[in-house]
């Protein structure tokens, strides 16, 4: 019985990381994508409507995004992690309370647009952030229908949805930078994605949306959500950082310095945020286990740390030959803030999944905790540094924030169990000092000839290249 039983669990775990790597597959496909669109379309966005404008739409975006989070309730994460099926009309009722949620954020919004207009004072703020708020409705009713797909691993669909929303967006920001329309040209090309992306995710995932509601269920998606939800509200504050404090006292262009250095990071990393997304389906599924949790979380951040390290690195080494010809001479100091940046993106991966599967366990409160220790250092470092020393202070707040990770660390080994950091802590050391490499000179190099002789990383390579060939062969 009990061999039995062993197997039937082997094969569970085995099935599930089949799924999970087909899954992420396609999902890490689809963000390679938008590399590949962001190296062509992007420098050329930036370089047509040049740092002003650029900063002007990083403003915009940054408290459209913070409102969606707030008025999103994290209903769409606990349609994600529930445990069973969920029932159509769950989605109907959740499709019902995001499109009210987001018709009352467009009040809230237009609320903190007013507010923020007196203290960031850039000119032209107030109109561009307006014109994103107003699209609340439809991107809160859309993620039902994502979330079905996302429930199924069905990351192809996914995949086509979010490819040719960012086709779209950048030819026609491109365009219509082209034709100097300035910010403009970005917030159009944002709301013609948004456009034709719904209208792909209805169709992909057969969804037909009901108007329903009921009190008892409501109740208790916003009684989960909210408790994520609220977590999550505190970290995303983050992002209004650079809006509001780098651009109250250093203004717009300094804004997207940091905004176009952050984008660059995102889009050549995006293993992180597509394993972050992959995490909150599949960690779900081994919550039940604290011994399959942390190996599953030791094994994804290993995976996740050799992904996303040479992508920050390649752009790190080639980018102080080819930001001017890329940008333009208006976009210099992005050599500067980029190694910044990518290391604080370097080291948080090393506890994202961490993070992630605190949520999973409903240990919400601790991620608040380690929320507001990281915001406190972060935000307060910036307030304290980028009225002295300007845009290169917001890169320094960043290092300042980094002993909030060592506390999500703590808080997962209390709750779960310890991690193999081995590898990926290695990893981070020696690439975080590569991107540095004007800096230290010689030094930087040190450690990848120790990383390239360590007989752990070979072995490691080898265990997911031959993982990556079975699953070819399924």
């Amino acid at each position: 019985m009990d061999d039995k039983s062993d197997g039937l669990r082997s094969s569970r775990i085995g099935g599930l990381r089949r799924d999970a790597l087909r899954a992420g597959l396609y999902l890490f496909g689809r963000h390679g994508v938008d590399v590949v669109l962001g190296v062509v379309a992007e420098p050329l966005i930036a370089r047509l409507v040049g740092p002003f404008s650029y900063g002007l739409w990083i403003a915009g975006q940054r408290v459209f995004l913070y409102m969606t989070v707030i008025c999103a309730l994290g209903i769409d994460v606990y349609l994600l992690r529930k445990e069973g099926e969920v029932e159509t009309d769950e989605y109907h009722q959740a499709f019902t309370v995001l499109l009210l949620l987001g018709l009352a954020g467009i009040g809230l919004g237009l609320g903190v647009i007013a507010l923020l207009r007196k203290w960031i004072a850039i000119e032209g703020f107030g109109a561009g952030a307006t014109s994103l708020i107003v699209a609340l409705p439809v991107v809160l009713s859309m993620r039902v229908p994502v979330t079905q797909l996302e429930r199924a691993l069905d990351y192809r669909s996914v995949a086509i949805i979010e490819v040719s929303g960012r086709v779209l967006f950048y030819t026609a920001a491109v365009v219509l930078a082209f034709l100097g329309w300035g910010a403009w040209a970005i917030v159009l090309g944002f709301w013609l994605q948004l456009i034709l992306s719904a209208t792909i995710a209805t169709a992909r995932a057969r969804y037909r949306p009901r108007f329903r509601l009921r009190a008892q269920n409501v109740k208790q998606m916003i009684g989960y959500g909210a408790g994520f939800s609220a977590a999550n509200w505190i970290y995303r504050l983050r992002d209004l950082v650079n809006p509001v404090i780098l651009g109250h006292f250093a203004g717009a262009e300094a804004v997207g310095y940091v905004g176009l250095a952050e984008r660059i990071v995102t889009s050549v990393g995006f293993v992180r945020h597509a394993a972050w997304r992959l995490s909150m389906a599949v960690l779900g599924r081994v919550q039940d286990s604290r011994e399959r949790l942390a190996a599953a979380v030791s094994e994804g951040t290993r995976l996740q740390v050799m992904a996303l390290a040479p992508c920050l690195i390649a752009v790190g080494l080639a980018l102080p030959f080819a930001a001017v010809p890329l940008f333009g001479e208006k976009w210099k100091p992005l050599i500067a803030i980029y190694p910044f940046i990518a290391t604080e993106a370097l080291l948080s991966t090393l506890v994202s999944l961490q993070g992630s599967a605190l949520y999973v366990l409903k240990r919400n409160w601790l991620g608040a905790l380690c929320n507001v220790t990281y915001l406190t250092l972060f935000a307060g470092s910036a307030l304290l540094l980028v009225p002295k020393i300007g845009w290169l202070g917001y890169g320094w707040a960043e290092f300042a924030a980094i002993p909030a990770f060592y506390l999500v660390h703590r808080l997962f080994v209390n709750e779960v169990g310890r991690i193999d950091y081995r590898l990926a802590g290695g990893v981070v050391v020696v690439f975080a000092m590569g991107l540095f490499w004007q800096k230290l000179g010689w030094i930087s190099a040190v450690g990848f000839v120790g990383l390239a002789i360590w007989p752990l990383t070979w072995r490691t390579l080898r265990e997911y290249a031959l993982q990556l060939r079975a699953l070819r062969y399924e």
